[in-house]
């Protein structure tokens, strides 16, 4: 059974208490796996500079080096990982993005129990918070299974998702858009409509996002040079993975590795 260093925090968070008279909660680079199970349809969460309007059930997980923040007013369940080992990671790593959850009220229940069980400050009940993030994570993937498996509104999920494994997959190629529709045998037009729909981005943004990912976790991890990090991550130069970081992350790959990343 896992450890009960598995969480690091968890609990219930009013945006509106905690940051009082401001519009926008402050940008946060992520350290380690976050959850956020949303329970009020108030706001706007900000994943990587991509706007999610917050609906009730809606549930967030971000990776370390991800950046975050939300526009005020907003409601939610949280839970902030330590180090999860490299099979936990990667379990994680199958379910990161925004999920719109099929049943709000056995998410919710399932977040008070863990944020209870690892407030108690007991290693039992500690380690049985940590087994709880387990039961969350096959919950997550469960529905993901559910969702490739049923017809009609599903099968247009099941798009999405087969071109989000093809990104993840292909990132650090030259992939397009293009060659993305081709792979799921859809138009280019088709699955623009798709992601928009369903996730709020377009297909490019969502390739730029994971490849932004993974830059993040270069420069934080490693000390090879920035061209090396925009060439192993897909960016097609320097220069546009510079504009790309920036413009998305609100400061430069540069900038990025000194604060936060490996020290030269």
């Amino acid at each position: 059974m896992p450890g009960y260093q598995l969480i690091k925090a968890a609990g219930a968070f009013d945006g509106e208490s905690h940051f009082r008279l401001m519009k926008q909660s402050p940008l946060r680079i992520l350290e380690g796996y976050e959850m956020e199970l949303f329970y009020e349809d108030r706001g706007v969460s900000i994943l990587n500079g991509i706007e999610y309007p917050i609906r009730r059930g809606m549930l967030l997980i971000a990776r370390p080096g991800d950046t975050r923040s939300s526009q005020l007013p907003f409601r939610n369940f949280f839970i902030r990982l330590g180090q999860p080992d490299e099979q936990t990671s990667q379990l994680l790593d199958g379910i990161c993005g925004v999920t719109q959850t099929e049943n709000c009220e056995a998410y919710e229940s399932l977040f008070r129990r863990i944020s209870s069980w690892f407030l108690a400050d007991d290693p039992y009940n500690r380690a049985a918070a940590s087994a709880a993030v387990y039961e969350l994570l096959h919950m997550t993937h469960q529905q993901r299974l559910r969702q490739l498996q049923e017809g009609g509104e599903a099968g247009e999920r099941d798009v999405v998702l087969r071109a989000e494994q093809y990104i993840d997959q292909h990132y650090q190629e030259e992939v397009s858009v293009e060659e993305i529709a081709k792979a799921c045998h859809v138009s280019v037009s088709y699955l623009h409509r798709l992601f928009v729909s369903r996730r709020g981005i377009t297909p490019h943004s969502a390739l730029n996002s994971r490849r932004l990912s993974a830059a993040k976790s270069l420069l934080i991890n490693g000390n090879c040079p920035i061209a090396d990090v925009a060439w192993r991550c897909g960016f097609q130069s320097a220069s546009y993975f510079a504009d790309c970081f920036r413009r998305c992350v609100g400061v430069s790959p540069r900038k990025f590795r000194k604060e936060k990343g490996y020290q030269l």
